[in-house]
C-alpha cells in the first residue's frame, strides 16, 4: 500500500514536470523566433498575438493544462486525501486555458478578462504554494520558493499598475519557482508517506 501510494505521487511530481518542462521550452523557442517580445515586455502573452510564435505559444499552454489535469487525474485515482491539491490543479487548467482564449488585443473587454484571469492563475498558484508550504512546515526550500513567487508577483503587479518594470521577467520567474516548488514538494517525503503510515509513526504508543 505504501509503495503505491509513494508511485502515484512520484507520477504526479514527474506529470506536473513533464507539463511546465515543455511549457518553458516552448516559451523559449517563442523567445529565439521573436526576440524582441522580451524587449517589448508586453508579457508572455505578446508571443500569442504574433503568427510566428502563436503555434508554439499555443501548445506551450496546452502542454502545461494537460501535465496539471493528468497529475490532477492521478491523485485523484490514488491519492485522494490530496483533495485541495487536486482541486487547485484542476482550477488552474481552466484558468490557464482562460489565458489563452482571451488574447489582449482584440478589444479593450478581452484585454480586462485577460488581466483579470491572468491574476487569477497567480492567486491559485500562490495559495498553492502557500500550501505545500504549511504543509511541509520546517522544509526551508519550500518557503524561499514560495517568497521567490511573492516578489515575482510583485514585480508583474508593479507593471499592471504603472506600465513601467519587467512583466515578462515577473511572469516567467513565477511560474518557474512554482514549478520547481510543486515537484520538490511532492517528492519531499511527508508526501510519499501514506498518510495511515504517517499516523502510525507519529502516534503515541498505547499504554
Amino acid at each position: 500500500m505504501e509503495a503505491a501510494y509513494a508511485n502515484t505521487i512520484r507520477a504526479t511530481a514527474r506529470s506536473v514536470g513533464l507539463g511546465f518542462g515543455l511549457f518553458f521550452l516552448l516559451l523559449g523557442v517563442c523567445m529565439l523566433l521573436l526576440p524582441q517580445g522580451i524587449k517589448v515586455n508586453e508579457g508572455l502573452s505578446y508571443y500569442g498575438t504574433h503568427s510566428l510564435t502563436v503555434v508554439p505559444y499555443g501548445l506551450a499552454f496546452f502542454a502545461l493544462c494537460f501535465g496539471t489535469w493528468r497529475a490532477s487525474n492521478i491523485l485523484s485515482r490514488g491519492a485522494k486525501q490530496l483533495r485541495f491539491a487536486i482541486f487547485s490543479a484542476r482550477l488552474i487548467v481552466i484558468l490557464m486555458l482562460g489565458v489563452l482564449l482571451t488574447p489582449n488585443t482584440v478589444n479593450f473587454t478581452f484585454e480586462q478578462l485577460h488581466v483579470i484571469v491572468g491574476s487569477l492563475v497567480f492567486v491559485v498558484q500562490v495559495i498553492l504554494g502557500f500550501w505545500f508550504a504549511v504543509k511541509l512546515r520546517t522544509n526551508f526550500i519550500t518557503w524561499v520558493l514560495l517568497l521567490v513567487q511573492l516578489f515575482c508577483m510583485a514585480v508583474a503587479y508593479e507593471f499592471l499598475t504603472t506600465l513601467d518594470g519587467y512583466l515578462i521577467a515577473g511572469q516567467f520567474g513565477f511560474q518557474l519557482a512554482f514549478a520547481i516548488l510543486v515537484v520538490h514538494g511532492l517528492l519531499h517525503p511527508k508526501f510519499l508517506t501514506a498518510p495511515a503510515e504517517r499516523s502510525s509513526i507519529t502516534a503515541p504508543d498505547s499504554p
